[in-house]
């Protein structure tokens, strides 16, 4: 396909200030290459299962035991990202879906189609084009855990607080948005895949 720009808004759920990015997408990737857009975006190092979820299916990685996955047995199961394709989904402006990331952590972000456009003639695609703060560090405890970080980065000279600082990257900013840098991993993942 390739003929159509889709421009998405992401969001991960349940975290003040939000952790939010804007980015677009080809029309004719499949959904393990959105996955592997999403962590280009979100500052994600692809180390743990995913699923998209949408109000009529979920697409989930094949592996032994999807029950993980905590998503709503009622709702038909896609198993292939694959061989099912975001120009199939995300056609119209205002559709909306998640991306769960690490069944362990259970990270839920929310997904929304802000727009749906031609393809321009010298357009490199996926971009992002703006987003507020980085996301949390990998298996850090979900929502709870993270938490936990940000306080002990607001108080570190509490001894309970030094083990936690200890185990993370001396060079972790909750408040870091690297557009830049986002885009040059995003780079790299187009070399990989064309």
């Amino acid at each position: 396909m390739n003929d159509y720009a889709i421009q998405l808004y992401i969001e991960l759920d349940y975290i003040q200030p939000k952790i939010w990015r804007r980015f677009v997408i080809e029309d004719g990737l499949n959904f393990e290459r959105l996955h592997r857009a999403i962590q280009g975006v979100m500052g994600w190092e692809n180390r743990h299962l995913y699923l998209f979820q949408f109000e009529d299916g979920t697409i989930v990685q094949k592996n032994e035991d999807n029950r993980g996955g905590r998503f709503d047995p009622r709702i038909p199961v896609y198993k292939s990202p694959t061989n099912n394709y975001v120009f199939s989904f995300l056609k119209v402006p205002g559709t909306t879906f998640q991306y769960i990331y690490d069944f362990g952590d259970h990270w839920v972000h929310t997904l929304k189609v802000e727009s749906v456009t031609p393809v321009e003639l010298d357009q490199i695609l996926p971009v992002c084009l703006e987003g507020e703060r980085a996301c949390p560090p990998e298996d850090c405890g979900s929502v709870p855990g993270y938490e936990q970080i940000l306080q002990a980065l607001k108080q570190p000279q509490r001894k309970q607080n030094q083990a936690l600082l200890d185990w993370l990257d001396k060079d972790f900013d909750p408040e870091s948005f690297q557009l830049d840098k986002i885009n040059k991993r995003l780079s790299r993942m187009r070399s990989r895949t064309d």
